[in-house]
């Protein structure tokens, strides 16, 4: 049973080989390892090429650059194993990672495995300031209604299931199946969009708390060139939109009941204050005014008056002073808040 992980690259060539070692070294070896040069300008293209000469299982895509998704469709497209395991170009998979989800899916008889990770905190100087494992929760297997009931658990950005694509291994048949594949040209929540394709019409699911890779996040303001953080207007509305399909595919599944939807409400205002703070940040082109424009379109969207109505902070890090100011929809006062937190945050 052959597994092809697939791995997006764009100008992650600082971080490559660390990754793909990670990849050829698992435990379980019958892999192909697809690189998808999107466009690199860094020298990461070429080291893709030096890469594949290392080790056969290494494939290599070139194309111009068109964005994650497409990227991870190319390879979608060529990929040969039974299996599909993605990763991103400067993170890392545990030397088991492999051959225990696929051990789990066959196992369950699965269409898809998710699992837990730790998150990788990093200055742009290269120095580590935390490492935060997230589990993905009691183990089982879960038809699709048992699963997305799971979202009553859901209390911040990390819920493992709808946030990533890095943290599964999923069924190649399955995803032929019903044609799924990441939305192009969407640079924010395309993961998300794709798991809640596959939410849609997946009949099993399986779930294990093991943190079988490490997810690298710069959190410095430096690295604004990253899609993960840019901060405009189009965030937010991919960050929305995403909320608004997660509901539909609830609401069509019988599954949005009050503790479901209390719990979401917590993700969504974790969400929309964390794009507050990246669209306040001192090195965003947008002015004062246009920052307050959008402050208070996000303030005043009804979903998010509703999660503002349960709303309480979960640990000692979570602002006690946003959700007051608000509940009071004064978007002034959140926008200087927003600014004097951001500067504290990204420096």
């Amino acid at each position: 049973m052959k597994v092809s992980v697939i791995i997006p690259v764009w100008n992650v060539a600082a971080f490559l080989s660390r990754c793909v070692g990670s990849v050829c070294a698992q435990t379980y070896r019958d892999v192909e390892i697809i690189l998808v040069d999107d466009g690199s300008t860094d020298g990461s293209g070429g080291l893709c090429d030096e890469l594949a000469q290392t080790d056969t299982r290494i494939r290599v895509i070139h194309q111009p650059n068109q964005g994650a998704s497409a990227a991870r469709n190319a390879g979608l497209d060529c990929a040969t194993g039974q299996y599909i395991q993605f990763l991103d170009g400067d993170d890392l998979l545990e030397p088991t990672a492999t051959e225990v989800l696929l051990q789990t899916l066959v196992k369950d008889n699965a269409e898809m495995v998710i699992c837990g990770h730790r998150r990788i905190n990093y200055r742009s100087d290269g120095v580590i300031i935390a490492d935060l494992p997230q589990k993905a929760g009691a183990s089982g297997t879960f038809n699709r209604k048992t699963f997305l009931e799971r979202f009553s658990q859901c209390d911040y950005l990390v819920y493992v299931g709808w946030v990533y694509c890095w943290d599964r291994l999923l069924s190649k048949a399955f995803l032929d199946r019903y044609a799924l594949r990441f939305p192009v040209g969407m640079t924010v929540c395309e993961d998300r969009m794709f798991d809640l394709q596959c939410f849609a019409v997946c009949h099993s699911v399986s779930v294990i708390p093991d943190c079988l890779c490490r997810h690298f996040v710069c959190v410095s303001y430096k690295s604004a060139c990253s899609a993960s953080i840019r901060a405009d207007e189009s965030r937010w509305a991919a960050h929305q939109e995403s909320f608004d399909r997660l509901y539909a595919l609830l609401s069509q599944n019988g599954c949005l009941n009050e503790a479901i939807k209390r719990s979401i409400g917590q993700d969504y205002f974790n969400t929309m204050v964390v794009a507050i703070y990246r669209l306040c940040r001192s090195d965003t082109a947008t002015t004062f005014f246009e920052k307050l424009r959008l402050i208070r379109k996000i303030c005043q969207h009804p979903m998010m008056r509703d999660a503002l109505r349960t709303y309480s902070p979960r640990s000692a890090r979570e602002s006690r002073m946003m959700p007051r100011l608000m509940r009071l929809g004064n978007g002034y006062c959140v926008t200087l808040f927003a600014l004097w937190k951001a500067r504290r945050i990204y420096g």
